[in-house]
């Protein structure tokens, strides 16, 4: 572990991917991983997070805090990538398995892996995503630098076009459906305040999800897909999968669906989940018989590049 002069601080730890985003080095790949390992508090929350997931019961490999620490440093050079307007969907750095359908559908993912590119490469496919987010209060942030970098990250968001902030959403998300916009949800984001959930029991864990989300796609008819975009084996890549269109129709068939996709792709990777600190509010073990450690089939098939 490289530990940074103490007054580098986080000024020199947001450049780095700044000038990353702006110089596409061919070193690139070698900053990203030593600028995973020194940014502030990043070794102290990847040590948190593996020993969570292993207390749920989640495999760990030697290199489960590097995956976590450089999917969190993908994030950050990704902010800034898109502030500078670099393309983030580059053909040649993604692989895709899957396509996005026609017509009308929404973009079901997780705090897992990668965001932007996912935006991204819906705009190259001549779709307008509408990203749906919960916007964070000031004070649930420990510091001025983080509050500063959520704020970058926002604008970042809104440089897709369009996005819809909880609080009211259902009348909006209607309307980007509507407006021929693709709501993108990550639906793995923890109920908050008086917000309902729903419990489903995929073997051999609990999931609670927001009863909401799930009544929106009921009520409105409305067909889906899951993605994910994660680390590629080749470190200079990423790895988009699309399923298949889904058209479930009952509230209780979309939340298991959703439930069983969740642990799918923990099971693959857990170390690329964002969402480790708050953890228990979506996951629990259950008394049932634990799932194999053997990774799940792909959710989508033929690659395309």
């Amino acid at each position: 572990m490289i530990v940074p002069p103490s007054w580098l601080g986080w000024r020199t730890h947001l450049l780095s991917p700044l000038l990353d985003a702006a110089l596409k080095r061919e070193s690139a790949a070698r900053g990203l991983r030593h600028h995973a390992r020194t940014f502030p508090g990043a070794l102290h929350e990847s040590e948190q997070a593996a020993a969570r997931a292993a207390e749920l019961g989640f495999a760990l490999d030697p290199d489960w805090q590097a995956r976590h620490m450089r999917t969190a440093a993908l994030d950050r050079r990704d902010n800034f990538a898109r502030l500078l307007r670099v393309r983030l969907a580059d053909p040649a750095g993604l692989e895709t398995r899957g396509q996005w359908p026609e017509g009308r559908f929404a973009a079901l993912g997780l705090h897992w892996g990668a965001g932007f590119p996912v935006l991204a490469h819906l705009l190259d496919s001549g779709r307008q995503p509408a990203f749906v987010y919960r916007p964070e209060n000031s004070n649930e942030f420990d510091s001025v630098p983080q509050r500063v970098f959520n704020r970058l990250h926002l604008r970042a968001l809104h440089g897709f076009g369009h996005c819809i902030a909880v609080g009211g959403a259902y009348r909006r998300i209607s309307a980007a459906v509507a407006a021929d916009r693709v709501p993108v949800i990550l639906f793995d984001a923890p109920a908050s305040g008086s917000a309902r959930v729903m419990e489903f029991q995929p073997s051999p864990y609990r999931v609670f999800l927001r009863q909401g989300l799930l009544q929106l796609l009921a009520e409105q008819r409305l067909p889906f897909v899951f993605f994910r975009c994660g680390q590629h084996p080749d470190p200079a890549r990423r790895l988009l999968e699309i399923s298949p269109l889904i058209e479930a129709q009952s509230v209780g068939e979309i939340g298991s669906r959703a439930a069983e996709f969740l642990l799918e792709t923990l099971t693959r990777d857990s170390a690329q989940w964002h969402l480790w600190p708050v953890a228990e509010a979506l996951l629990a073990r259950s008394r049932q018989p634990a799932r194999t450690s053997s990774p799940p089939p792909p959710i989508a098939r033929g690659v395309q590049t």
